[in-house]
């Protein structure tokens, strides 16, 4: 009996941290919130010294979409 729980334990516990690892949270809680705003501040002000050039702003419009 104590073999089969190991072997179940040793076998399912990598499955368990998969999808803890994977699952993650559907929704953005505040903090992710404030460093996206922060983020978009810094990539604007960086824009305005150096303009992003017409592929660079397809590529963070592809990527806006892609990840909302």
């Amino acid at each position: 009996m104590k073999n089969w729980l190991i072997l179940f334990l040793r076998t399912s516990s990598p499955v368990i941290g998969a999808m803890v690892f994977l699952g993650g949270c559907a929704s953005k809680g505040p903090g992710q919130r404030a460093g996206e705003s922060i983020d978009r501040g810094v990539q604007n002000v960086k824009d305005a010294v150096d303009p992003a050039g017409p592929g660079e702003k397809m590529g963070r419009a592809v990527d806006r979409t892609v990840n909302p």
